[in-house]
């Protein structure tokens, strides 16, 4: 069954967790579509309709940087592991879709395993989205804007403004085109791009102060970014964020039923691995209830 992300509080744009009383036994409904066709089409213009160039100057050095992998998880989407966070790359009719940019040392080589992925079809790469805004998941993500590349991200992420700051970021020489648009995500954003749509949602408060998520719900899978944590015992929670306020968000998480959960670090887990880090989470917040009651 295909979701339909609407906001279960009631009203767009709230950002509040969902009470207990109020879940559905379904899947979560949650609203507040915004379109970013245009900032799409404005990327696609400043890029001219090419893959973002290698845009490092000249003299720059070279840096040995942590050596990637590819594995396709589904038609159409491929999962590149090493250099920072796990990104996602979808390939849709109209270009392509990324989640997570790595760190800034590994732009080079994340930008040769897209290429050689499109290497038949040559299509753009059209967005980045976001789902942290830690460097290993955001460090090279002023190179893409330099190179006219759409960025949806938190917004407590510092970008670089104008073409010239873009490219003075990125450690790159200046290009003959208009920077990338960025869009900052408030809760929720949807957008359908050549057939393909991306459903992305915000947690105010989860893990940490900011964390989202993207769904591409015709294959059922969701890219969690910082959410998941594998291992027996309770991870630790970040500053801003709470064990609750976590399990929270993967209740909702685990009512969209993915087939396939891919974090920001190891391979790709069944919806079984997030029930159980669910189960853990509730169980040390109420051991640690405890251990303050007892204190």
């Amino acid at each position: 069954m295909r979701s339909r992300w609407t906001d279960a509080s009631g009203g767009a744009g709230s950002g509040a967790p969902v009470p207990a009383s109020r879940r559905a036994t379904g899947r979560p409904r949650w609203r507040g579509r915004r379109c970013i066709a245009a900032a799409l089409a404005a990327g696609a213009m400043a890029a001219g309709f090419a893959a973002p160039a290698d845009t490092a100057a000249p003299d720059t050095p070279a840096v040995a940087a942590e050596r990637l992998e590819t594995q396709a998880l589904r038609t159409g989407l491929y999962l590149i592991r090493g250099g920072g966070a796990n990104s996602l790359l979808r390939l849709s009719a109209q270009g392509m879709v990324l989640v997570d940019a790595k760190r800034d040392d590994s732009y080079r080589p994340l930008m040769a395993q897209i290429r050689r992925i499109n290497r038949t079809s040559d299509l753009p790469l059209r967005v980045v989205l976001l789902t942290h805004a830690s460097d290993e998941h955001s460090g090279a993500v002023a190179r893409f804007l330099a190179a006219g590349v759409a960025v949806v991200a938190p917004p407590d992420l510092v970008l670089p403004e104008g073409g010239a700051a873009s490219a003075a970021a990125a450690g790159a020489a200046p290009v003959a085109r208009r920077p990338g648009p960025v869009v900052r995500i408030e809760q929720l954003h949807e957008f359908s791009l050549g057939g393909v749509t991306a459903r992305m949602r915000r947690f105010a408060v989860a893990r940490g102060h900011d964390d989202s998520v993207v769904e591409f719900p015709d294959l059922r899978v969701v890219a969690i970014g910082e959410l998941y944590e594998a291992g027996d015992g309770v991870p630790a929670i970040r500053p801003g964020g709470s064990r609750e306020a976590w399990a929270e968000a993967l209740d909702e998480i685990i009512r969209l039923e993915p087939e396939l959960v891919v974090p920001s670090r190891g391979p790709p887990v069944p919806l079984a691995a997030l029930v159980a880090l669910r189960r853990r989470l509730l169980d040390g917040a109420v051991r640690a209830g405890a251990a303050d009651a007892g204190g």
